[in-house]
């Protein structure tokens, strides 16, 4: 039995991804269950497309690491508890955080085997960073994780389910980093891109280039800088217009405006929009930029689309630099250059590939669609998760234990979660 663990309240791309796997198994007819947060985002949606074999935990500690003794042992005692009779248990976590904890139940349950999706860059950092390098991040923006222990413990759990062949990460990219940066051994056979969308046989229309270009994002730290670049660019093109998706810190956006004397006249900020508009207003423009599952949306409706990319710095960039046409990015990547550790001095010039672009229109498009047709396919790529958790092996944790956060730590994370 495959059991699908995912203990966020929040909405992000791990989550829809569990629901629609929880889908996708229910009409296979394959034995499976899930366990969630009661009154998150993945309950209230499995209810609703009436999915079911739902676990959910009435503790509202969900941070193993950050239990005590006592708390451990009764999480641990509800997780067994609940879990349906099966001949052996194939964990599938989405999260670190979550992985602590199926690595320790792993223990407490018969038959049973882990396998984790890699859906985040820093996903091996978990904890990872001190009580000052978070002061130093919340007051200066600077980004650091000295726990060096924290860090290796982290990647010998990792390198334990690599050996297990239990590891699914999301990208070459991630592959790369993770190899040449902290010694984990992931492997680019088990790369798996974001199942997304079944794509029809029939091809989108590709359209004239009408110059209108269409961003969509959250408008937060790590995509603003990406942002930012169109809107210079969009402020020395006159011929184009920009339409922005997507809500977040406008102010930001704003001052930056301001400060930079950009016309405004054709750029049109819409906030949030209900997914049964989206397609209609995809259509209406010729070029997509954007970054995550957003660039394959706008790619399957026959737009092509320049990859903007996320800044672990989130700080703008020296020079108007983006990812590049999406049909030439690497498999699985949605605009993560720079958290996988590539210098912004490397990236091309959005000029450049806007150029280029323009004097190729209808081969980009084209180009653009089949990639994501052939890379980000829902149905084949789900099998193949579910292949590689199959072949995977049980992985032994009997001589391993997940640390504890010490009692200032365990305070402090109290409070701000408080």
């Amino acid at each position: 039995m495959i059991i699908l663990v995912n203990l966020n309240d929040f909405l992000g791309g791990g989550e829809t991804l569990m629901v629609r796997m929880a889908g996708y198994l229910q009409k296979r007819d394959k034995p499976f269950c899930l366990i969630c947060a009661k009154q998150s985002y993945i309950h209230s949606d499995l209810q609703k497309n009436e999915i079911p074999n739902i676990i959910t935990l009435n503790n509202k500690k969900i941070d193993f690491y950050y239990q005590n003794d006592a708390e451990r042992m009764t999480m641990l005692k509800e997780f067994t508890e609940k879990l349906p009779v099966a001949d052996s248990y194939s964990f599938v976590t989405f999260c670190m955080r979550d992985l602590y904890t199926i690595t320790q139940l792993s223990k407490e349950v018969e038959n049973s085997k882990v396998s984790h999706l890699i859906l985040h860059y820093q996903d091996n950092l978990y904890v990872c960073q001190s009580l000052f390098d978070k002061f130093v991040k919340k007051y200066f923006s600077r980004e650091n994780y000295s726990r060096k222990k924290q860090i290796a413990f982290n990647n010998h759990l990792f390198n334990k389910l690599c050996d297990s062949n239990a590891i699914i990460p999301m990208s070459d990219l991630m592959v790369n980093l993770w190899n040449r940066k902290f010694g984990i051994r992931l492997s680019k056979d088990n790369v798996v891109a974001l199942p997304t969308y079944d794509f029809s046989d029939e091809k989108p229309t590709i359209q004239k280039n009408n110059h209108k270009i269409l961003f969509i994002g959250r408008i937060v730290d790590f995509k603003i800088p990406g942002l930012c670049v169109m809107l210079n660019y969009i402020n020395t093109h006159k011929e184009y217009a920009l339409t922005v998706i997507g809500n977040g810190n406008r102010n930001f956006v704003d001052r930056f405006i301001k400060k930079n004397n950009i016309d405004t006249s054709r750029i049109n900020f819409i906030g949030l929009v209900n997914y049964s508009k989206l397609g209609d207003i995809i259509k209406q423009h010729s070029i997509g930029y954007a970054m995550g599952t957003s660039i394959i949306e706008i790619c399957r409706y026959g737009l092509p689309v320049i990859m903007a990319l996320s800044t672990p710095k989130h700080r703008l960039f020296k020079r108007n630099i983006c990812g590049g046409l999406y049909a030439n990015c690497v498999r699985g990547n949605v605009g993560d250059n720079l958290f996988a550790g590539e210098s912004e001095d490397n990236q091309p010039l959005l000029e450049d590939v806007m150029r280029d672009l323009e004097n190729n229109y209808e081969k980009s498009a084209e180009a653009c669609y089949e990639y994501v047709k052939n890379e980000y396919n829902f149905t084949s790529n789900i099998e193949k998760y579910l292949e590689i958790i199959e072949n995977s092996k049980p992985t032994d944790f009997s001589d391993f234990e997940i640390p504890k956060a010490s009692k200032l730590r365990r305070y402090f994370f109290t409070k701000i979660k408080n």
